[in-house]
């Protein structure tokens, strides 16, 4: 298995504003809160079958990062054993 699921095909950075960068973050660096565990089923289910996903949205201030869109997706990449996951990283 690789380290990191590919990106989605429909995924399109052009959409997003603020200069932010793209990159592959540690799975092992992020915090998860509480999650619907119907919707990590789900995105474990879709991930597993296709290898790939759409990127998580991350706030990075002082080296720690904050996730403002995609934890399931990030907690189902970990269940799954990936280590890094793609993400648009906005800096403060």
């Amino acid at each position: 298995m690789p380290d990191s699921p590919a990106i989605h095909d429909k995924f399109d950075f052009s959409v997003y504003q603020n200069n932010p960068i793209f990159k592959y973050i540690k799975i092992a660096d992020l915090k998860f809160d509480n999650l619907n565990p119907c919707k990590k089923i789900k995105n474990i289910k879709e991930i597993h079958v296709t290898g790939k996903v759409f990127p998580i949205e991350l706030n990075e201030n002082d080296n720690e990062y904050e996730i403002i869109d995609g934890r399931h997706r990030s907690n189902a990449c970990l269940e799954l054993g990936y280590k890094e996951i793609p993400a648009v990283v906005y800096q403060d």
